[in-house]
């Protein structure tokens, strides 16, 4: 699943699931207080008394607010100098499946992308993965912006 951020005319993408969460993992290590996100306008609410919790992982289009965005990049931002330079180990494995149909022929082939669970926070942004945090800190400092899955903003 990629996770994109949007705001008016711009975006930025992570592509692997698992990426968005480590990057608010190493901004929370860092001293990012999320301030909460603000409820998506057509959320799909699960329950019909179900209140928006402020979570950053619906994938709906919940907002981040500018100065929420701001925090994030400050606090990322403290993260560069301690991010190695040097080459860093894959960070996504890719998998590919095929499911057999009844006569035991491929009926279909996908690939699954995963995230190295086995790399730590600084191995995950650190080396030839350093520039794109350096990217997603200029985004964030540009504004507020809405979280979608791209499956779910595409549909929406």
């Amino acid at each position: 699943m990629i996770i994109e951020l949007y705001r008016d005319q711009s975006s930025f993408q992570f592509e692997y699931f698992g990426i968005w969460q480590k990057v608010m993992e190493l901004a929370l290590l860092y001293g990012w207080v999320p301030i909460g996100t603000v409820e998506p306008q057509h959320w799909e609410r699960e329950d019909a008394q179900a209140t928006w919790t402020g979570r950053y992982d619906h994938y709906q289009g919940e907002w981040v607010s500018p100065q929420d965005a701001a925090r994030m990049a400050d606090a990322l931002t403290s993260a560069l100098d301690d991010l190695p330079d040097h080459p860093m180990p894959d960070r996504v494995f890719e998998t590919e499946i095929e499911e057999l149909d009844y006569e035991d022929h491929v009926a279909i082939t996908f690939h699954i992308v995963e995230l190295n669970r086995s790399l730590n926070l600084f191995e995950l942004f650190g080396g030839q993965y350093k520039h794109n945090l350096v990217e997603f800190i200029a985004f964030c400092r540009a504004g507020g912006f809405h979280i979608y899955s791209l499956s779910a903003r595409s549909s929406g």
